[in-house]
């Protein structure tokens, strides 16, 4: 697309930014008599007739092939390329790109993302989601097109410090020598297909990126969601040489529900992680969220108080879990200064000390503060009131287990034969 359309509309990545201006000054943009004009020319007469635009504008530019063929991608682009101040002034590209067998990308596309790229080398962080590639009757991801035609024209990020990258787009780490952070989306395709009890059809993509992320030599925080075996934590064996900050999000390969289920894979992982030698800051695959106690389980044929009174245990062993956990990993891993749970829970380690917790040593008022005692109406309207002066578990029994001095919550001396 050349200059002279482009005058006469306005361009769609510009309606597709998710900054406040864009989304508050439709009509305003509309008004405009050559609107790319305006936002691509900072040294437009057309800017005059406007508001003032923000000169963060296109600091972040969004661009996506959902529910788009390849020559709407090819317009999105082309517009980037010929809007001079978005060239000049991107930090972020976030791109959301989803290709399979019988859509693949066309050399033409290919090339206005080689092109944007060899114009925007001021570029700080690059995100990069989208669904793997799927060939029926493939056991391996078959190279993708996308990594050929980079590597043939020699893609390079030289101002790119952050990543977010699916695991399928491993190869783009090579391309950015100066990364410092990389991270994962949320939950990744092959992430959902492992937790629910089935291999991905093209294996796992995240060994992929583990294996680049060791050899970026100024990389200092990974943070990736995967199921952690320790195929991936064996790749900590090399590499990672500045390493300060490890995310293990999702969950550890063997963790069962009842959360001691996982000894050998839990000590070969903290064996392997054992050899970042700049590591500082821990965050392990373990949800102690501690709104838990707050929700209805799933408890069929129980009253509200019996649910409430069953959602305080499973707050009460997994926090008393995870505190064994801590005093384990702070003793196998003694430089470390930040330990965390999840993103839900995180403490300073002194040296030479164990971590305490918002629960530690008082466990029983933490969980009934988390999960006050039930006084109210259930899901079938019946008002339902519980004993204030009864069990915070169910029985009396379990309170002398969990609560009482030495007792399995709080007597805080973690043990790898309690795993």
């Amino acid at each position: 697309m050349n200059a002279e359309i482009l005058k006469n509309k306005i361009p769609q990545f510009i309606k597709d930014l998710h900054h406040p201006f864009a989304i508050n000054s439709g009509f305003g943009i509309d008004a405009l008599d050559i609107p790319a004009e305006a936002f691509c020319n900072p040294d437009s007469l057309e800017r005059s007739s406007s508001a003032e635009i923000p000169s963060d504008l296109f600091k972040r530019i969004k661009v996506s092939n959902e529910w788009k063929v390849w020559s709407e991608v090819d317009s999105q682009l082309s517009e980037i390329l010929d809007c001079q101040e978005a060239l000049n002034t991107v930090k972020e590209f976030q791109f959301h790109i989803n290709i399979n067998e019988t859509s693949l990308p066309p050399s033409s596309t290919l090339d206005l993302f080689v092109q944007l790229f060899d114009k925007t080398r001021q570029m700080k962080t690059l995100t990069w989601e989208g669904t793997i590639l799927k060939y029926e009757g493939q056991e391996q991801l078959p190279p993708s097109p996308i990594e050929q035609h980079f590597t043939l024209h020699n893609v390079q990020f030289p101002g790119v410090t952050t990543m977010i990258l699916d695991p399928n787009m491993h190869f783009l780490v090579h391309m950015a020598p100066n990364l410092q952070s990389l991270s994962s989306p949320s939950d990744p395709d092959w992430v959902r297909w492992r937790r629910w009890g089935f291999p991905h059809p093209l294996g796992n993509p995240t060994l992929g990126l583990v294996k680049a992320a060791s050899g970026a030599s100024k990389l200092r925080e990974f943070d990736l969601v995967a199921l952690w075996t320790n195929e991936l934590t064996s790749e900590f064996h090399q590499g990672f040489p500045v390493l300060e900050t490890i995310q293990l999000h999702g969950s550890l390969d063997g963790f069962g529900p009842d959360g001691y289920e996982f000894g050998e894979v839990f000590n070969g992982t903290l064996e392997d992680i054992s050899h970042l030698k700049a590591l500082t800051k821990i965050s392990l695959p373990f949800d102690q969220n501690p709104q838990l106690g707050l929700e209805f389980p799933d408890c069929e044929y129980c009253s509200a108080v019996e649910a409430r009174k069953l959602a305080r245990f499973e707050l009460t062993h997994s926090l008393a879990l995870s505190e064994t956990v801590a005093n384990i990993v702070v003793e196998r891993l003694p430089k470390l200064k930040r330990v965390c749970f999840q993103r839900y829970a995180c403490t300073a380690v002194v040296s030479g000390e164990r971590p305490t917790w918002p629960w530690t040593g008082k466990l029983r008022e933490y969980v009934l503060e988390a999960s006050p005692r039930f006084r109210g109406y259930n899901e079938s309207g019946m008002f339902e009131e519980e004993d204030p002066n009864g069990p915070v578990l169910e029985t009396w029994e379990e309170d002398q287990v969990w609560f009482s001095q030495g007792g399995r919550g709080e007597r805080n001396n973690g043990a790898a034969d309690e795993l």
